[in-house]
């Protein structure tokens, strides 16, 4: 987005100065109404959590989802509120209180608002964002770049906050939730057949701007599926020590993992998938994607005697084609629908793969966008890069500039993967 707005926006922009402030205003209205909107979905999703349980529940390994909520506000008011619309703040405790690293530092229980302070805090930070939007054609042509940059990147932080609630909300105690309304049926339809889709060598273009030559792969139509897994599980996969970095051994054997986070056994010992629309026996989602950490799905790679793609190698199998012509979407350059992958509202969870044939790339490779977020071998500052979505991701965040930036043992977000190896 930043791109676009700076070679519609930037420097020698023609027209008279009444004439480029009336653009900045309807952009900023843009930017206030986007920020809105994933504002409201995000608080739609923390509002299926009942209040006296928001100070209790977690995330694994994060705080509680109270603090969680008032952390978003924070974050969002120290980047764009403070930052760069340099607004006077609104609520100096709170800023303070939830602006810290939260893993850094020991935070009193005793310390923590009340649910209502929390949810008004959080109203009274976006109504002000919103207000100094609306005015941002007074700022220098300079900081209105800055502050579109801003907006983009809190209103992206509430949509992937509202599909991890999202996806987290299964693993809760379910006392502590009340389930959606307006849930779609789970799919259960049988998955083609795997195969392993060659992508000729070529170029793409980076999120930074840069290009960069791929060479030829093969890489699996479809994502790594549940019943692939348990293929894994059963053929003691967690118990070969050589298929695992070391990074990922250590993690598995100090944490006792045997099997992925989100199977539950019942009472009789079959594994059991939690879901928004209730729990789901693993044997009827044999063709949904699985869900597990990189390092897991590095074990699986390496035990297949493949690997996983890089980022490069996921954009050119999604992105590429055989002519030179840029591709917005994987299937072409039509605004994403639901007919083009398993994302959007009301969905309770992930598709059989394959089951959306109008989201494939001209390399026949399904599934890129939604059902989860893919794992690449691409990491980051330390993190991992994950590109496509997921089912809870909301159809804004169907953008190819998004990518997102996780710990290779993260397990609360829904994810998949796929595996790739060189041309033969």
């Amino acid at each position: 987005m930043t791109e676009g707005f700076q070679r519609q926006h930037g420097e020698g922009l023609g027209g008279d100065p009444a004439g480029r402030a009336a653009t900045w205003s309807l952009e900023g209205r843009r930017l206030a109404d986007g920020l809105l909107s994933a504002w409201e979905r995000t608080d739609r999703a923390f509002g299926l959590i009942h209040p006296e349980a928001l100070p209790r529940v977690s995330a694994p390994g994060g705080p509680p989802l109270l603090l969680l909520q008032g952390r978003l506000a924070a974050r969002a008011w120290i980047e764009l509120g403070r930052d760069a619309l340099r607004l006077p703040s609104i609520h100096p405790r709170f800023d303070d209180l939830f602006g810290r690293d939260f893993g850094a530092v020991v935070i009193d229980p005793e310390t923590w608002p009340d649910a209502r302070a929390v949810a008004d805090y959080r109203d009274q930070v976006l109504s002000a964002l919103r207000s100094g939007l609306e005015e941002m054609e007074e700022a220098e042509p300079t900081a209105r770049r800055s502050i579109a940059a801003a907006a983009q990147r809190v209103s992206d932080a509430e949509w992937f906050a509202q599909e991890d609630l999202l996806a987290l909300l299964p693993r809760l105690d379910r006392a502590a939730w009340r389930k959606p309304g307006g849930l779609e049926e789970h799919r259960f339809d049988q998955a083609g057949t795997v195969r392993e889709a060659p992508v000729p060598a070529g170029v793409v273009m980076r999120r930074d701007g840069a290009s960069t030559h791929v060479p030829a792969l093969r890489i699996d139509a479809v994502p790594v599926m549940n019943g692939q897994w348990l293929e894994f599980v059963e053929g003691g996969g967690y118990a070969r020590a050589e298929a695992w970095s070391d990074p990922g051994w250590a993690w598995r054997v100090d944490g006792g993992r045997e099997h992925p986070a989100g199977w539950v056994r019942d009472g009789e010992g079959s594994f059991v998938l939690p879901t928004l629309a209730g729990p789901v026996p693993l044997r009827r989602a044999f063709d949904w994607p699985v869900q597990v950490t990189r390092v897991e799905a590095e074990a699986y790679a390496a035990w297949r005697g493949r690997r996983l793609p890089s980022l490069d190698e996921w954009d050119r199998a999604a992105y590429g084609g055989l002519s030179r012509a840029a591709r917005r979407y994987p299937w072409g350059q039509t605004e994403p629908t639901r007919h083009h992958g398993q994302f959007g509202s009301g969905r309770p969870g992930p598709a059989p793969v394959g089951s959306h044939p109008d989201g494939a790339s001209e390399f026949r490779v399904l599934d890129l966008i939604g059902n989860g977020w893919e794992w690449t071998s691409s990491d980051a500052g330390g993190l991992a890069l994950l590109a496509g979505a997921s089912w809870a991701s909301a159809a804004e965040l169907v953008r190819k500039d998004v990518v997102r930036r996780l710990s290779p043992f993260e397990d609360a977000v829904a994810t998949k993967f796929r595996l790739a190896s060189a041309a033969l």
